[in-house]
């Protein structure tokens, strides 16, 4: 029994996995096609951005069943926000009135201020959710290190 839910764990686990490159893919796109000087600027944060996104979300799907449903919305929010973020966040070719936004397609100055007051408040929300991710993980990996100490008799 415990083997098989060992099994489905890292089976969904994968398949998260999968997902989590599939949204960093989609990003690596967005900034490629959107590319300027904000992005220039601002590539290492961005960059530990998605390696956080990536451990932090491998880490919480093999912990198949120690999740809460609260922590699976955490979860959904961490995917949501993470892509929709960098995907809304506009950038400037490095003259004034080339902004764009969207994979480079939209170019409208009302539509890219609103999509770059909300990739800010996305890109909190996308840390904030990773730091509460990140802190469950750890709680949760601590937890199952001692319990498993325990049955081997080292505590």
């Amino acid at each position: 029994m415990s083997s098989q839910l060992e099994e489905k764990s890292l089976t969904n686990a994968g398949k998260y996995n999968i997902f989590s490159l599939l949204c960093i893919f989609i990003v690596g796109l967005n900034w490629f096609m959107n590319v300027g000087l904000f992005r220039a600027f601002y590539l290492v944060p961005m960059l530990i951005h998605a390696i956080l996104f990536y451990f932090s979300n491998r880490s919480f799907h093999r912990m198949e069943y120690q999740k809460s449903k609260t922590m699976k919305l955490v979860n959904y929010s961490v995917y949501i926000s993470f892509l929709l973020s960098h995907i809304l966040l506009p950038d400037t070719g490095g003259t004034a009135g080339s902004e764009r936004v969207f994979f480079g397609l939209l170019t409208d100055e009302g539509l890219i201020g609103t999509a770059s007051v909300a990739a800010l408040l996305l890109l909190w929300v996308s840390f904030v959710s990773l730091l509460i991710q990140i802190i469950y993980n750890w709680r949760v990996g601590r937890k199952l290190r001692k319990e498993m100490f325990k049955k081997a008799g080292l505590l």
